[in-house]
């Protein structure tokens, strides 16, 4: 049975193995896809996107809570960044950005308006925390960089009245450049020896500009976005020129120290908040309302990926509207195949054993709860006379006649070894002379059930006996004042045996209310430090009078350290019970050969559990006596109440606990007390 659901099973997943691919791909087609459009939008890998576009981590922004962020800019690098001559304030394009930028991050920037050549000493000296630089081999050993903020292109400057305007025109000339900018490194590369170049450095682009005016350079290089800005601002207007190709074109990062990567982690992730809010864009508008240095738009490739995401989606939903299809095609076929197959596993589920029998009394079926009733296989029971199977007979030997003489109906409940068994016959008709067995095992049910009775009599016993004991109490005491004037005043010896009778019954019956009262009183909710050592010796000292006059010697074995915290009211009086039950089993007073003794033993177990065991070597208890000792009323005492046991068992049960009896007839008995354990404060 389970292989042949293995097989279909198996059946299943090669039938959806198409569709599996085809999701597959898809999927992989979508991530693709995906990473494509990241890699052309941001310049990143799918990881280092995932990255970048994770929240602040509480350790960057810790490093944010402790440290103050500056960031050194170029006082004049206009339109990138500048010191506003109006009003002295640091703006600009780039300014914008890390204005943008701080915001994201939540942590202010302090801008450091500053000569080129001095942004690089102070973030090489850590006088500052940030700059945008060109990444270089040797700006890679300093520092560490950010992904590209903006991308610029550097050129040359000349005057239009060059001839050809061609970078041979300008040999052996001056070229003005800012010290310590990227065109310098640049400048060594692109100049050759032959070319005798002079370079002249200065301290922005604006005075390289104007020694260009002057006359004093032949050409000016450096961010071409910069210098045009500049030309027009200072009003050259068309008076120079930009010759050859550009020098470089090179993405501009946001740069920070050696070692500073969580830092660096924090402005990557500013940057990307940019980049998605596409606000990079929109600050180049406003500086040059579309044209400027290179910036990704991210919304020119959202619809391509967006119309190649939705076309994979049309295409997959047509290959699974096929798909589906033809699976209903396909299970119309089989659906009574598969509603037998069903049937068959909500049977197996069943807890009760089913046998379905011919009219030859033959097993036809049977589901696999059986086998948890009988130890069979189902597989060996089928094809079987059931009458003749022997693990089947005990639960159907009662029926045999019925099955043979009756045709209609039965059921009826066995017991068979330790557990109870509710047996069903059902026809399935008169033409088909089949029928249905069925065997539930109602074990736990049944003794839920009698469990509950008990439960329920403990509960109305211990109700009947508040209220009898103290109707009873009050007609007691009277009568037991009149006893004792009475003996003051009778002489005869028969008048004075009478007197003891009538007392001595008097006080057995205040035992027996003491005890009903005892049992409606203790709380469970009494709990205290317990030391067990004392409890018990205290005890003994209140029996020490019975134990002389019957010669019985008691030892105790409690560690004196044994301290827990419970309710000492219900173990003192199940301990002096149970001391008392024992004292009342010694029948003599013992010889030298047979002393009379009682030992009391205490310990705590590893799993936090005490035991309090009890144990005599009286009379013992009979066996057919033993399963009725806890129950009310019961006693083989000719005095006994009947109650001291059964308040025992119910008091210790209410603090969790238990207790059990171990006895042979004329040997002794044993009594042992479990009680989980609260942890001594």
């Amino acid at each position: 049975m389970n292989e042949k659901r293995v097989r279909h099973f198996g059946a299943k997943l090669i039938k959806n193995k198409r569709l599996v691919l085809v999701l597959t791909i898809a999927i992989v087609c979508i991530v693709l896809v995906q990473a494509y459009s990241i890699q052309a939008k941001y310049g990143l890998s799918i990881i280092k996107y995932i990255k970048y576009s994770m929240p602040i981590s509480e350790i960057e922004q810790q490093y944010l809570d402790d440290n103050e962020l500056s960031y050194g800019m170029d006082r004049m690098a206009p339109p990138l960044t500048f010191v506003n001559p109006d009003n002295g304030q640091s703006t600009g394009m780039v300014v914008d950005f890390i204005s943008q930028l701080s915001l994201g991050i939540g942590k202010n920037i302090e801008f450091k308006p500053l000569e080129w050549s001095a942004v690089i000493d102070q973030l090489e000296n850590r006088e500052i925390e940030i700059a945008d630089l060109f990444e270089s081999e040797s700006r890679d050993e300093k520092f560490l960089f950010t992904q590209p903020l903006y991308e610029l292109s550097g050129k040359i400057l000349v005057d239009n009245k060059l001839k050809h305007k061609e970078l041979k025109e300008i040999e052996n000339s001056k070229i003005a450049m800012v010290k310590g900018d990227y065109i310098e490194e640049v400048a060594n590369d692109y100049f050759n020896s032959d070319m005798n170049i002079e370079i002249v450095y200065t301290a922005d682009i604006r005075e390289a500009i104007n020694l260009l005016g002057d006359g004093e350079v032949n050409g000016v290089a450096g961010d071409e976005t910069v210098i045009e800005y500049l030309i027009k601002d200072m009003g050259y207007g068309d008076k120079f020129v930009f010759i050859g190709e550009s020098l470089y074109t090179k993405n501009v990062c946001l740069a920070t120290n050696k070692g500073n990567e969580i830092l660096v982690s924090i402005l990557n992730k500013g940057i990307m908040s940019l980049k998605k809010r596409n606000l990079i864009i929109q600050i180049q508008d406003k500086w040059f309302r579309g044209h400027g240095p290179e910036v990704m738009d991210i919304n020119e490739y959202n619809l391509f990926t967006n119309m190649f995401i939705i076309f994979i989606i049309i295409v997959v939903f047509s290959i699974l509207w096929n798909y589906t299809l033809s699976e209903r095609v396909k299970t119309r076929t089989k659906e009574l195949n598969d509603n037998k197959e069903s049937l068959r596993i909500i049977i197996d589920t069943l807890h009760d054993g089913l046998i379905v029998v011919n009219k030859d009394n033959v097993v036809e079926e049977c589901n696999e709860s059986i086998t948890n009733i009988l130890g069979l296989d189902p597989d060996d029971l089928i094809g079987r006379n059931y009458l003749k199977v022997k693990e089947l007979k005990p639960y159907v030997n009662h029926l045999i006649k019925e099955v043979a003489d009756k045709t209609e109906d039965n059921e009826d409940m066995i017991k068979y070894e330790d557990s109870y068994f509710f047996i069903t016959r059902r026809l399935f008709s008169q033409d088909s002379g089949k029928m249905l067995l069925a065997i539930q095992d109602f074990t736990e049910k049944h003794v839920n059930e009698m469990r509950a009775r008990q439960e329920n009599k403990m509960i109305a016993v211990g109700q009947l006996s508040a209220g009898l004991a103290h109707e009873i109490r009050n007609p007691l005491g009277l009568i037991r004042s009149y006893v004792f004037l009475l003996d003051k005043h009778v002489k005869e010896e028969r008048d004075r045996h009478a007197i003891k009778v009538i007392d001595d019954s008097v006080q057995r019956i205040n035992s027996l209310i003491e005890n009903l009262l005892s049992f409606s009183r203790l709380s469970k909710e009494d709990i205290k430090p317990v030391k067990l050592n004392a409890l018990v010796n205290n005890i003994i000292q209140l029996e020490k009078k019975n134990l002389k006059e019957k010669h019985v010697e008691i030892s105790v074995d409690i560690s004196s350290d044994l301290e827990f915290k419970s309710n000492d009211e219900i173990l003192k009086m199940s301990i002096l019970n149970l001391i008392n039950n024992s004292l009342d089993s010694f029948v003599d007073k013992g010889s030298k050969e047979h002393k009379n003794s009682i030992t009391v033993k205490g310990y705590k177990q590893l799993n936090n559990v005490l035991i309090i065991k009890i144990s005599d070597n009286g009379c013992g208890i009979k066996e057919d006596d033993i399963e009725h000792i806890f129950n009310p009323f019961f006693t083989t005492k000719k005095s006994g109440t009947g109650l001291g046991l059964y308040i025992i068992s119910n008091e210790l049960g209410k603090i969790n606990g238990k207790i059990c009896v171990e006895s042979e007839e004329h040997l002794g008995t044993s009594f042992t007390i479990e009680l989980p354990l609260k942890e001594k404060s």
